[in-house]
């Protein structure tokens, strides 16, 4: 089963760099990004940690900056028994939003994300199912700046079928309910993965807002591209 962004399966220690283009309303940015995984206290636990980098561009090219970026540590565990055929994961995630070379970047606060996945099987292991809910918030804002305190639920939903034997295809649907804003908006991402060899594998995917809500607040649209490698 292929991992995605913010599955909190991790059954084997895993090493990811992803590539992201990232088209907003008022600016556009490319990220690179490394994260490691490992599972501990026999795979009932995990924790990842991902570093990215981004490059962001104004829409008028006029402004080019270049920073390390919002860094997020999250830890795992398995709440669901070994022989339940619906496996239940809580999670809690820690991220600076902020530039760690350019303070630019960011909103500068301090992100916290707990979330509840439960995930299963169905038609003999040919498609799998995830709800993935998580509650972004905000906390320790720059005053200064007078930011927006983030406060979002989003109920994920995400449905992964395998077209062949090494190649699978997922729909991953993210609304997000806004309560600073008392807003509801959502988008959509389609990815196919597949493995190289034993050790290495490749998601390809695109995201795109399904109302003008989300063009908005979110993104235009997102190219995301992760090789995996697993030891």
């Amino acid at each position: 089963m292929p991992r995605i962004e913010g599955d909190p399966n991790i059954q084997v220690p895993t090493l990811d760099v992803s590539l992201n283009f990232t088209d907003q309303v008022n600016d556009n940015y490319v990220q690179l990004q490394a994260s490691y995984a490992r599972p501990f206290a026999k795979r009932k636990a995990s924790w990842q940690i991902d570093v990215p980098y981004q490059h962001w561009d104004s829409v008028s090219n006029t402004k080019t900056v270049n920073s390390l970026a919002n860094v997020t540590l999250s830890v795992n565990r398995v709440i669901s028994s070994s022989n339940s055929t619906w496996r239940q994961t809580v999670s809690l995630a820690l991220t600076p939003q902020t530039g760690l070379v350019n303070p630019s970047v960011g909103n500068n606060q301090w992100y916290i994300q707990p979330s509840y996945t439960i995930s299963h099987w169905f038609g003999d292991r040919r498609l799998h199912f995830r709800s993935i809910t998580s509650w972004t918030y905000g906390f320790a804002p720059d005053t200064s700046a007078k930011p927006t305190k983030k406060n979002v639920i989003m109920p994920r939903l995400v449905l992964t079928g395998r077209v062949t034997d090494k190649l699978s295809a997922t729909a991953d649907l993210r609304p997000r309910i806004d309560i600073t804003r008392n807003s509801f908006y959502s988008t959509l991402m389609f990815l196919v993965s597949r493995p190289l060899s034993s050790s290495y594998g490749l998601q390809a995917g695109y995201e795109f807002p399904l109302d003008s809500m989300a063009r908005q607040k979110v993104e235009k649209s997102r190219v995301y591209i992760n090789l995996s490698y697993t030891f």
